[in-house]
């Protein structure tokens, strides 16, 4: 009975002596710390293990990819139009047919003991993967490699990568076996560009079945598998080089003999060269496609294969422009009458104008780039050029930018009715002739005509960075401050503006789409445009897997319509552009652009170069075309656009495509936006007409910025027929006659001596002059022809011998009918002094001012001056900036101060203050300066005065930010 309790005694006696010694806590210690790393490394490596297999593909899926009937990659990815009807490009070798997977016993020994030579000569050894290269994305094994390009070859390179990829050799040599593998990577391996597989690889460049293959034959497809980026026919040299070399491998593992090895090095192969391609009739498309693709795509999967690509091309409009196209380069390069055509094989080609190189009087050889797109969804219907790979080369913009020049003075209150002046500017010659220029016109002839003169003036007035803004709105990032320079200076120094096709053709879809950018949407980085046309609609894998679809779904693709200008903006320039009658003057009727519907169009004159532009849109399709010649020469003509040869052949090709393109779509223009108003306006003034008004038209308005003051370009003065000059009281009344005058800015009286515009006379008649002034009857002041107002106090002198007294009066017109006297008659002589106050309140006109001196013997002396009576201050409207509107600084640096300002008489001048600090003065039209902003809020104020000193004023508040 005792035991127990004895052995207890003695346990826990041992447990006291163990407590006591201190090699017994540390080793339990050590114990305790062992176990907790070896528990937190088992948990890291789990962790670590489940971040490596976290979405692993399944080694189950290469089957799916590569055997019959359905391998994905047994088909070629192909390139369809936007019916998915037509094959615009497969991606395959033209010498292949179609892929087929052969088995292990379809395919030469010989190729199969190359391959495992040259590329995994220990294949039966390892269990499917080598620890070589694990940490610099060398893949050693056949496993390896199928698991890296089948199975992660979306994946970035790295360790996480080349772990995956070795634990997926494992399971794919563990799961198959070895043949299985070997069999997958003879299906599968690269061989050449576009050419997968042993059996399209022995088709393509040898021409016969992979199971016939000879032992050098082998060993020159192993060697081009090494290759993948080069094709033998090209390099065969390369390949027979790496060939010999391999077949020294296979001789060191003794798959062949020694006697094999120099009689194979010693045969001669001949590659087959490379079969004529299956015509493209888009090459430069399927290009911009495939580089669209492979933002979503890796390059190799693409060309992989087994990828359907349904594109936004119009098959029919896409043969119809390139055939349009050769016959109008035919015409142009060749004899008279040539065609490349067959009678009636090319309907585009009927809607060409008659055009040779003969009636054209050139012998030079032109190129051309041609895009049609669809401004409603940003979609790319048709591409074509004459050259590879050019198609989207920036070329010199030419006066194609000139819309957008004016559209940023449409945000700032020009409109298509704003007069502006074709006049030398002092940078080209003012001895040129004068019908190089056209004087006063409105802002639609200016822009409709290409008149460079006042494209310059408004550049200048508005300021380059609020232009560029404005075409970067558009689309067109690549415009800089040193390219539009050019164009105010006209030099050859830097660069000039360029812009490439498909940027013309999307700028422009903005205002046929009144106003949207619609495309696909990237990335939006410094210099480069978000919103791009639009060539691809959806890709799926031939097994039905959707991959990338610009439709409903929009899987990867995400396509967006971005107003960039208000309708009622982009309707002032498609009005302009569409105006047929505006463009006669230097087109002629009928002309290129005239297709039988509403359509805006723009030529582009490149000056010093036989190049140029045609874009022109109706609401549903947009047409660009470029041609330019090889050797340029000096094409530009200032006084008619349609002398550059290089413009009319754009134009005829333009006018035949735009016309096929739209030959389906119903005849409709633009509709009028809320905010649009026309009003009946004198032409070229676009204000307000009067009875002197020569022509009228009928003008488009922004709603709030229509004129309110009536037409000051044209007056009537009284002039002395037999000496043209200005008719004064002394003027015999027979020979006064009322003449009618173009009003002449200072800075147009050049053109208008040039081109002999008769301008108001200067100096006044001096038939019947009065003799010298009498000393003792006089008027010194107001000075004779003055302009006064208001109470006028009249200064001189009434004395003299036998003075009985002197009276003052006043009668209207040159020659009055009847006088109104000035006070009463006064009794004192006057030296020099206050003869009397005029009250000239409520009169306006030409008066004449007579003194009269009455002698004791009632004879009486006189003088007589002419005076223009003005009580009437000037009319002044600010029409930018608006009521409390906001600018930010870093998008509006410069801002436009631009007015409306006229006068019943004759207007003196404007002066503009920004918070009460005088920034311009402006004597004539147009009266709009630039202003370097500055941050805070602001005044701006406007002055207007008369020749008589009436002022107006008129003042807005804004902000800048």
């Amino acid at each position: 009975m005792l035991i127990v309790p004895r052995i207890v005694l003695r346990r826990q006696r041992r447990g006291k002596q163990k407590r006591k010694q201190p090699g017994g806590k540390a080793g339990l210690g050590f114990i305790l710390l062992f176990s907790l790393l070896l528990a937190a490394s088992a948990f890291v490596l789990s962790l670590v293990y489940a971040e490596i297999t976290s979405d692993l593909p399944s080694v189950d899926s290469i089957p799916r990819l590569l055997e019959s009937p359905e391998g994905k990659l047994l088909q070629p990815t192909r390139i369809y139009d936007r019916t998915g009807q037509k094959v615009l490009l497969s991606l395959e070798n033209s010498n292949t047919e179609p892929r087929v997977y052969l088995s292990l016993d379809q395919i030469s020994p010989f190729l199969i003991d190359a391959v495992l030579a040259s590329t995994d000569p220990d294949f039966s050894e390892h269990p499917g993967f080598t620890l070589n290269g694990l940490f610099d994305d060398k893949q050693e094994t056949l496993a390896q490699r199928l698991a890296e390009e089948l199975l992660l070859n979306e994946e970035d390179p790295g360790l996480r990568r080349n772990l995956r990829i070795h634990l997926l050799a494992a399971q794919m040599t563990h799961q198959y076996g070895r043949d299985q593998v070997l069999e997958w990577y003879l299906n599968s391996a690269q061989f050449g560009p576009l050419v997968y597989g042993a059996g399209s690889a022995s088709q393509a460049y040898l021409g016969k079945e992979a199971g016939g293959l000879t032992l050098p034959e082998a060993a020159a497809l192993a060697a081009s598998a090494e290759m993948p980026q080069v094709s033998p026919p090209d390099v065969p040299s390369v390949i027979i080089e790496r060939q010999r070399q391999i077949l020294g491998e296979m001789l060191v593992q003794g798959q062949i003999s020694p006697e094999e090895t120099i009689e194979a090095s010693q045969e001669t192969i001949t590659f087959l060269p490379a079969g004529a391609a299956p015509n493209n009739p888009a090459p430069d498309f399927t290009g911009l496609v495939l580089e669209k693709l492979s933002e979503t795509i890796s390059r190799s999967e693409i060309e992989r294969g087994g990828l359907i690509v349904i594109t936004s091309l119009d098959y029919d409009l896409q043969v119809q422009v390139n055939c349009a196209a050769s016959e109008q380069l035919s015409r142009v390069n060749s004899d008279p009458g040539e065609s490349v055509l067959e009678p009636n094989s090319c309907p585009a080609a009927s809607l060409l104008p008659t055009m040779t190189s003969t009636n054209l009087g050139s012998d030079l050889q032109f190129g051309f780039r041609a895009a049609v797109i669809d401004p409603t969804n940003g979609q790319v219907l048709a591409l074509a050029a004459d050259r590879p790979n050019e198609i989207l080369t920036p070329e010199e913009t030419g006066t194609l930018i000139n819309p957008f020049i004016y559209l940023t003075g449409f945000t700032r209150g020009l409109g298509p009715a704003t007069l502006l002046w074709d006049i030398p500017d002092g940078i080209e010659n003012e001895q040129a002739e004068g019908n190089m220029y056209h004087g006063p016109i409105r802002l639609r002839i200016a822009l409709a005509n290409d008149y460079l003169s006042p494209a310059v003036q408004v550049l200048t007035q508005l300021g380059i960075e609020n232009t560029i803004r404005t075409a970067r709105q558009l689309g067109l990032t690549n415009l800089n401050s040193s390219s539009l320079e050019q164009i105010l200076t006209r030099n050859n120094e830097g660069e000039p503006a360029q812009i490439n096709l498909l940027e013309a053709a999307q700028a422009y879809g903005v205002l046929a789409s009144q106003g949207s950018l619609t495309g696909l949407l990237g990335e939006e980085t410094a210099g480069s445009n978000p919103i791009q046309p639009v060539t691809l609609l959806r890709v799926e894998t031939v097994q039905g897997q959707i991959l990338y679809d610009c439709g409903n779904e929009q899987i990867n693709c995400r396509v967006e319509s971005r107003p960039v200008l208000s309708e009622e903006l982009a309707y002032l320039v498609n009005n302009i552009l569409s105006d047929e009658n505006a463009r006669w003057p230097s087109l002629g009727h009928p002309n290129f652009l005239e297709i039988g519907r509403p359509a805006g169009a723009k030529l582009g004159i490149v000056e010093d170069t036989n190049s140029g532009w045609t874009v022109g849109y109706t609401p549903q399709r947009v047409a660009a075309v470029w041609v330019g010649a090889q050797n340029q020469e000096r094409a530009y003509s200032k006084d008619s656009v349609y002398d550059s040869t290089a413009v009319r052949i754009s134009a005829a090709l333009w006018r035949a495509l735009v016309q096929y393109a739209s030959r389906e779509q119903p005849a409709a223009g633009w509709n009028v936006p809320a905010g649009v108003s026309t009003v009946e306006v004198c032409d070229p003034s676009g204000m307000l007409p009067t009875e002197l008004c020569p022509t009228t038209v009928s003008e488009v308005f922004l709603m709030g910025s229509e004129p309110t003051q009536r037409d000051n370009l044209y007056r009537s003065f009284q002039v002395n027929r037999e000496t043209s000059r200005l008719a004064t009281v002394f003027t015999p009344p027979e020979l006064v006659e009322e003449q009618i005058f173009m009003m002449v800015p200072p800075g147009a009286s050049a053109w208008a001596s040039l081109t002999g515009i008769v301008t108001p006379p200067d100096l006044y008649d001096v038939i019947n002059a009065p003799p010298a002034p009498n000393p003792e009857v006089n008027i010194a002041s107001p000075a004779m022809f003055g302009y006064v107002n208001g109470k006028v106090k009249i200064m001189g002198t009434a004395s003299g011998e036998d003075f009985d007294f002197y009276r003052l009066q006043v009668g209207k017109g040159l020659n009055p009918k009847e006088w109104l006297q000035i006070g009463k008659d006064n009794k004192k002589t006057v030296e020099n002094g206050l003869l009397g106050v005029w009250d000239t309140q409520g009169l306006s006109g030409l008066y004449a001012l007579q003194l009269l001196v009455v002698r004791s013997n009632q004879s009486v002396d006189s003088t007589i001056i002419q005076l223009t009576a003005d009580n009437q201050p000037p009319q002044v409207e600010i029409l930018f900036p608006e009521v409390e509107q906001t600018f930010q600084m870093s998008s509006d640096p410069a801002i436009v101060l631009q007015t409306q300002a006229s006068d019943d008489l004759a207007l003196d001048r404007l002066e503009y203050y920004i918070d009460n600090e005088l920034v311009g003065t402006i004597l004539q039209e147009p009266y709009y300066i630039s202003w370097q902003a500055s941050p805070g809020a602001h005044e701006f104020r406007a002055r207007a005065y008369d020749m008589a000193g009436n002022m107006k004023e008129t003042s807005v508040q804004f902000s800048v930010k």
